[in-house]
């Protein structure tokens, strides 16, 4: 106890004994919890967006998993997504309107203590993967993310390849086929908006009007498709 107390008062930090393989996102939460300015530890809701997408998508994957399939196998192929890309639904992970260039993002210091300027050419899963497929309700495409500068996907590829996908201008028959005429109405007037704020620009309808103004980054999250398709939440 005398040893413990002592190791407390000089300021050491827990000695873990062995060499862990442990992954980066959970390195980073060791360290900013065992911070000795209290402001910089995580709050709750940091934590739960490093933890909930790992243990949520083990969970699926051991449940789908057959009962002769040793489970050490089926966590194996778990993946995990940057906790500064991953979804919560009560707080965005960081602070990003994905109508905007990627360079306007910032961390969203009340989700997470994450820099995210630092963290830009991070691998954006663990294991790093080097192609991701981003689905939305909202959108009759999806979205492909693919290795650009490392030979995996970072969290700038991400970002950036998101904003350029829904830069595309969106065609005629792609408008037509949506199904309700009052979409098709909120689309033309989020083009409209959009158009109006950007001037001089001429009136081209583009995929980030589909979204009808639900732009917000909310994070990603995973699916039963596979580890490579992930849910793209907007808000």
């Amino acid at each position: 106890m005398m040893q413990v107390s002592n190791a407390i008062w000089s300021r050491q930090e827990p000695f873990r004994g062995v060499e862990i393989n442990m992954d980066e996102a959970y390195r980073l939460l060791s360290s900013w919890c065992l911070s000795r300015e209290p402001e910089k530890r995580p709050s709750i809701l940091g934590v739960s967006t490093i933890v909930d997408p790992v243990h949520g998508a083990a969970r699926k994957v051991l449940e789908a998993a057959p009962h002769n399939v040793q489970l050490v196998d089926a966590v194996q192929i778990c993946v995990g997504i940057h906790p500064l890309l991953a979804y919560h639904p009560c707080i965005f992970p960081i602070n990003y309107d994905v109508s905007h260039m990627p360079d306007t993002a910032s961390a969203n210091v009340q989700a997470s203590s994450i820099p995210l300027d630092s963290h830009r050419h991070t691998a954006a899963t663990n294991p790093p993967n080097s192609v991701l497929s981003l689905k939305s309700d909202l959108l009759p495409w999806r979205c492909e993310i693919r290795a650009s500068t490392h030979r995996y996907i970072t969290v700038e590829d991400v970002l950036y390849q998101l904003y350029r996908f829904l830069r595309i201008p969106g065609t005629h028959e792609e408008y037509k086929a949506i199904p309700s005429q009052y979409m098709r109405d909120q689309i033309m007037e989020s083009c409209k908006r959009r158009c109006l704020r950007a001037e001089g620009q001429n009136r081209v309808l583009k995929r980030v009007d589909f979204l009808i103004g639900r732009t917000t980054f909310m994070g990603l999250s995973s699916t039963e498709l596979g580890p490579d398709v992930w849910v793209l939440n907007l808000q």
